[in-house]
């Protein structure tokens, strides 16, 4: 886990992440689009936007409901701004009648634009700047609950993951003539700011890089809607920029395929579509899984990957889950195969690359039981697990980097 965050050493100011990502664009950013319109369908709006709050105006480069040829179709001045409001509180902000709120009373949108009720949730670096809101706006009051405010938030995370990776990749061409610890630090920046918090189980991760090369493991998790979490993990053969940047594009892509679709094998499909278009993908391993606390389910697709280990209070054993072949190696359009188990209080899965297990100096077998030896006795903290697995499995001077996720249900 890291603090760093790309977009701010990208641009000090909302301006110069405009201008250094291209989103002053007046066609819009398509991926901010998609994020809007899918928060509309979802939350029933007639109006979504991805807002960059700048000093002196706001610009839309994500919308879904403003007419294309309106003069506010791409931004407005403050003096229509809700999502100003988010970003000075760095918080989520509702209102269901502007008209009858005093924070937003003289607000110009709701003669101009005919905005009554409004909810934005904040654009938050992983520095923890606020850069503007994704927010829903409907033309008649209405109120908005508890699960409107969590769509809202995964939403405004997928937003903010686009837009770091994006400044990643930028990073990633910039950083081909500089010095290791620049690329080091770069390698953190495609990794997950935090990760989530959701009842009813904790979740940790660790990565290791190896000795003088930048790889192209990754991971990532994630809330979904109905207090589920997406969890991912996976690895781009390879070392260098490259594998780097391409690690940051199939870590988006996933995340926003998540959000569209709540099937593990659809989601993976969509990985394997973007490694036959990016040849750099391809045959990379991944695992998606979705863990359902209410239901006790864990539900996955596997690319090529490796066994995932799974430790109960009686046993700790490798599952190799459902079947599945590296990206790009199934054609276009492929569903892949997911396994859907019961996940008792008090079990543990663990997912990892394989330089945890794979070394040149020792047998691979053994080291694959070790690893089994050291999670079934390994501290119950996921993050201290994580810890452990990296102390005593990672050598100094690796060659290979290394990514470990554990996430513990909790006992009841």
């Amino acid at each position: 886990m890291t603090d760093f965050s790309a977009l701010e050493l990208v641009g000090s100011t909302v301006g110069r992440v405009r201008r250094t990502l291209g989103l002053d664009s007046a066609a819009g950013d398509p991926a901010l689009d998609r994020l809007a319109r899918l928060a509309s369908r979802l939350l029933g709006v007639p109006v979504a936007l991805v807002s960059l709050v700048d000093v002196d105006a706001q610009i839309f480069p994500g919308q879904s409901g403003l007419p294309a040829d309106s003069p506010f179709a791409r931004g407005t001045p403050l003096s229509h701004s809700f999502c100003k409001t988010v970003v000075a509180t760095r918080d989520v902000v509702t209102t269901e009648d502007a008209r009858e709120d005093p924070r937003f009373a003289g607000n110009l949108a709701i003669t101009d634009l005919g905005a009554i009720a409004y909810a934005g949730w904040p654009l938050v670096t992983a520095g923890g700047e606020a850069l503007g809101a994704l927010c829903a706006i409907d033309m008649k009051p209405r109120g908005w609950s508890a699960e409107d405010l969590e769509t809202l938030h995964d939403l405004a995370d997928a937003a903010v993951a686009e837009l770091e990776g994006r400044a990643a990749r930028i990073l990633a061409e910039e950083a081909l003539a500089r010095e290791h610890h620049v690329a080091s630090t770069l390698q953190l920046s495609l990794l997950p700011g935090a990760l989530p918090e959701v009842p009813g189980v904790r979740i940790a991760a660790r990565y290791a890089p190896a000795e003088h090369l930048i790889g192209g493991d990754w991971y990532d998790a994630f809330r979904l809607p109905g207090g589920r979490l997406g969890v991912a993990i996976g690895d781009v053969v390879g070392h260098g920029i490259d594998a780097a940047a391409t690690a940051a594009q199939l870590r988006t892509a996933l995340r926003g395929a998540a959000l569209e679709d709540p099937h593990p094998g659809r989601v993976m499909g969509r990985l394997n579509d973007l490694a036959h278009e990016k040849p750099l993908a391809a045959f990379s391993s991944a695992v998606y899984g979705v863990l359902d606390v209410r239901a006790h389910t864990w539900t996955w697709a596997r690319a090529g990957h490796l066994a995932m280990l799974v430790r109960t209070p009686g046993v700790t054993v490798f599952d190799p889950g459902p079947d599945g072949i590296l990206l790009a190696c199934d054609p276009v359009g492929t569903e892949y195969a997911t396994t859907v188990q019961v996940v008792q209080p008090g079990t543990t899965l663990v997912l990892y690359t394989d330089g945890l297990v794979e070394r040149r100096d020792a047998v691979e077998a053994e080291r694959i039981e070790q690893l089994r030896w050291l999670v079934e006795h390994g501290p119950d903290d996921p993050e201290r697990l994580c810890q452990t697995l990296v102390e005593r499995m990672v050598k100094p001077g690796a060659t290979d980097d290394v990514a470990v996720v554990a996430l513990t249900v909790k006992p009841a």
